[in-house]
């Protein structure tokens, strides 16, 4: 409780009315999912794709971070990037005034939508998976999913991309992995669609949507670097992966 008043106090010093409704609506958007994605693991239920990646979008926490980047923190305000939350690393805002009427324009949500689902999805290199000390594929390496992917498939954890287009289409890893590439790159495409197609809405406010589309690219990157910072999905070993492209799948749980 005081991380998050102080947080607040804050986010609300520079944060415009419409940057601190929006931050509320998917602090509570994204509770609701995680609430449906337990609900999902307890069942052993397992979504579709469709209905996964509009969960997936929820459960991200993408748009909470979205909504601090049209944010100022001054050098006083900002918080040390944690090892483990995400959450925590934001240390880039702007100043931004974006009415609630421009953050609606189609363009700027399926830019939204699509720097989402690269920052769950995102094709990032080649990586050699082993069971066992065995290598057994070549894989893209993904963030989130495909970081998460190995201690979820330990846990029988279903909510991950890959093993719902495993469960769907009986298939095997490496073939629901380059499913998912073709999901990134089409990401990667409708975002510079939309992008395309912003209109103008005058000078000052082109200004700003421009910068909060930058800072939409930059949570896509920033994560990827980030998830190698982290101690959250290979431990000790992160800057080894990173560097050798290797994950040993672990065991699974019994």
């Amino acid at each position: 409780m005081i991380f998050s008043s102080s947080f607040w106090r804050r986010f609300i010093r520079t944060g415009s009315p419409g940057a601190q409704r929006r931050f509320i609506k998917a602090f509570d958007l994204y509770f609701k999912s995680i609430h449906n994605q337990s609900a999902y693991r307890t069942a052993g239920f397992v979504p579709s794709p469709h209905d996964y990646a509009t969960l997936r979008r929820d459960t991200s926490g993408c748009m909470m971070c979205y909504a601090l980047t049209e944010c100022e923190f001054r050098a006083s305000h900002v918080i040390r990037p944690h090892r483990y939350n995400f959450f925590l690393c934001f240390v880039d805002a702007n100043d931004l005034h974006i009415p609630d009427s421009v953050m609606l324009h189609p363009a700027i949500r399926g830019m939204e939508d699509a720097s989402n689902d690269l920052v769950s999805f995102a094709n990032v290199s080649v990586i050699k998976v082993i069971l066992f000390s065995r290598i057994v594929m070549d894989i893209h390496m993904i963030t989130q999913d495909i970081y998460s992917y190995n201690l979820e498939q330990s846990k029988g954890d279903t909510h991950n991309m890959i093993a719902v287009l495993m469960h769907r289409d009986q298939i095997p890893l490496q073939a629901a992995v380059e499913r998912v590439g073709d999901i990134c790159r089409d990401a990667i495409d409708r975002y510079n669609k939309w992008r395309r197609k912003l209109p103008s809405w005058g000078p000052e406010i082109d200004s700003d949507v421009a910068r909060y589309a930058d800072g939409l690219a930059d949570w896509m990157v920033g994560v990827m670097h980030w998830s190698f910072e982290t101690e959250r999905y290979f431990g000790r070993q992160a800057k080894i992966v990173k560097k050798e492209q290797v994950v040993r799948l672990y065991p699974r749980a019994k």
